[in-house]
């Protein structure tokens, strides 16, 4: 079904812009590619080059319910109002996944990792509380997602030599995330053909495939086990 979005009510492009993905200066021409369309404290979130677009919360129930990108007032804000928020760095910041953890969003871009959240906890998620900082600076490969392996944060850079897989714990706004290489013990051993990533939360498993030519049938695995927020033990297998 082909999603409806609202028109905008009020205002004009100075007092309720369009959102960031639009081309602002020729709308009726292309604007920015969406490389990825999440959800989050029931909003839609649209990622475009450096932009994590929020619609209007509270506009996704419903059969004829339509997405809405602008603010219903111009004179007030409304922690409903859409967020529109662009990370910021030294290198090119296009963001390309995202995955939502307990204190807010963990989002990917090629070479940098973002938390997207609200700086007043007992305020919630709203225009003027919400905040994207950086918080970790790793290689992230665009076209395996990243995963939740419970408590923690996992992704995959399949860039240089050899295949990684990382793991992000303890993410905060403040400080840097406790990172871990959990492809370390095998880095040596797992090809950089690996292609494809599925996972099971149930059974603390994640595998792969691989692309290779003559390994098409090869799948390595990664088995955890943790116990109160603690890795008790893990292995690899093929």
């Amino acid at each position: 079904q082909k999603a409806k979005y609202e028109e905008r009510g009020s205002g004009n492009n100075d007092t309720n812009p369009l959102p960031s993905f639009i081309n602002t200066k020729t709308p009726e021409n292309p604007g920015l590619p969406i490389n990825k369309i999440l959800l989050f404290r029931n909003r839609l979130v649209y990622l475009a080059a450096e932009n994590a677009v929020c619609s209007q919360a509270g506009t996704l129930g419903g059969q004829d319910a339509k997405i809405n990108f602008f603010s219903d007032s111009v004179l007030v804000l409304s922690p409903s109002d859409p967020i529109d928020v662009a990370a910021s760095s030294r290198r090119p910041a296009t963001l390309y996944d995202g995955i939502e953890i307990n204190n807010g969003i963990v989002l990917f871009g090629a070479t940098q990792q973002y938390l997207l959240s609200s700086e007043d906890s007992n305020v919630g998620f709203a225009p003027d509380t919400a905040k994207m900082s950086s918080i970790a600076e790793y290689s992230y490969t665009p076209n395996l997602p990243p995963l939740s392996l419970g408590t923690t944060v996992a992704f995959t850079n399949t860039g240089g030599a050899s295949f990684r897989f990382y793991q992000l714990a303890e993410i905060e706004f403040t400080g840097e995330p406790n990172a871990t290489e959990l492809s370390k013990v095998v880095q040596f051993r797992l090809p950089d053909t690996l292609n494809s990533i599925a996972d099971s939360r149930e059974g603390n498993l994640v595998l792969f495939s691989n692309k290779d030519t003559g390994r098409q049938n090869e799948v390595w695995g990664y088995r955890y086990y943790d116990v109160n927020n603690e890795r008790k033990q893990s292995a690899w297998f093929r």
